[in-house]
């Protein structure tokens, strides 16, 4: 029986401690650590929530012209561009608003209301919708200005247990008729829910500049 050398058995040693001492190092002493996070990953602020929330914040796009009515036209233009249906259209107001649309999918190539790589790979995994808002007002100098907005949501809903072969049959089917829907504290909720989780600052900023090239 061939043993092997007593020197090939001591390199061996010598780099599993070394291979040892490096992962440890990067690391950083991890895995010895017992510290547990304060606060849950799902735990948010419940207006956080809301559309009015996101109205709230600070409007970072603004759009000027000197005649109303041009901009109300272009406001509506752009809003078709992006293929956006228009909801409320209240010219006395200074208010215009769309439909929600459930964002473009990654092979909707023809569509533009997804700018940003992050937001594609968002839409494709998962259900949103981006709704656009225009809030026009006259300024000091007498001039009309178009504040942009675009609130983004996402849907989330109740989900079939998978459990057997059976159940996985019927996994993507819906709900029977009447079926009731209950959150974990109890209280009833509907199947589908929509829920606002921040502004689109790219979309604002691309309809924006579309307002703008409008007057050119």
């Amino acid at each position: 029986m061939l043993r092997e050398p007593r020197h090939f058995k001591s390199r061996v040693r010598r780099g599993a401690a070394m291979i040892g001492a490096l992962l440890l190092a990067t690391t950083g002493g991890c895995v010895s650590s017992t510290s547990r996070p304060t606060n849950a990953v799902t735990a948010v602020k419940p207006e956080t929530s809301t559309i009015q929330y996101w109205l709230d914040q600070p409007v970072t796009v603004r759009v000027t012209a000197k005649n109303y009515d041009e901009l109300w036209k272009a406001c509506d233009h752009v809003s078709h561009h992006y293929l956006f249906a228009i909801d409320r259209n209240d010219y006395r107001e200074g208010l215009m608003t769309t439909l929600p649309m459930i964002s473009k999918y990654f092979t909707e190539v023809w569509r533009s209301d997804v700018i940003t790589a992050n937001d594609m790979a968002n839409s494709t995994l998962a259900t949103y919708r981006r709704t656009v808002r225009y809030e026009i007002r006259r300024t000091a100098d007498n001039q009309f200005e178009a504040a942009v907005k675009v609130i983004v949501e996402r849907s989330t809903s109740f989900e079939r247990r998978v459990t057997t072969a059976i159940q996985y049959r019927d996994a993507f089917k819906g709900f029977p008729p009447n079926t009731d829907f209950y959150a974990d504290d109890g209280s009833k909720q509907p199947e589908q829910t929509w829920y606002a989780v921040g502004r689109d600052s790219a979309l604002e900023s691309a309809i924006g500049k579309k307002l703008q090239d409008s007057f050119h």
